[in-house]
């Protein structure tokens, strides 16, 4: 970003710190609208560097590239709302960092564990799964990925920012 905008500047643009941080932004949204998945990690890098965890879409909309740690709990209460059960042999992964939201009676534990144990992995904070915990997350994503798809982004955030137990 300070490069970007030093270069802007050496130009003889007199808004050179906005104009590299709208350039960054809208760089960020081409990103995001071929990998959205990397969401989280934008929102993390640009907040790293000083600026808004937002990109801008083609459109020129924002698009805010940070989970809402609050979410993760709405997240939560929505999926035990329909909860039955789990799969067979997926208990036993939990998150080592990250608190997963406390629902229930914890039959649904490791279901609630699942995006926080990805994002971990995905941001350092654990060596990397061994193949039966893959396999174990890919059977949790698959028996709520409305939850685990909602609640990845804001694990994503929590752990990429620091914000762990």
């Amino acid at each position: 970003h300070r490069r970007v905008s030093a270069r802007l500047a050496a130009a003889g643009l007199e808004d050179a710190a906005a104009e590299a941080a709208t350039a960054m932004a809208r760089a960020a949204g081409e990103i995001v609208a071929i990998r959205p998945e990397l969401a989280a990690h934008l929102g993390a890098a640009l907040a790293a560097a000083g600026l808004p965890p937002l990109a801008l879409d083609a459109a020129g909309a924002r698009v805010p590239l940070a989970g809402p740690p609050g979410r993760l709990t709405d997240a939560a209460q929505e999926a035990a709302r329909r909860f039955v059960s789990l799969p067979q042999g997926v208990d036993g992964l939990r998150a080592c960092r990250l608190a997963a939201p406390r629902i229930g009676n914890g039959d649904m534990d490791a279901l609630l564990h699942a995006p926080l144990v990805a994002a971990e992995t995905a941001a350092g904070l654990r060596p990397p799964l061994a193949a039966t915990e893959i396999l174990r997350l890919i059977a949790l994503r698959a028996a709520d990925p409305a939850y685990f798809d909602c609640a990845l982004p804001c694990a994503l955030t929590l752990a990429l920012t620091g914000t762990a137990r």
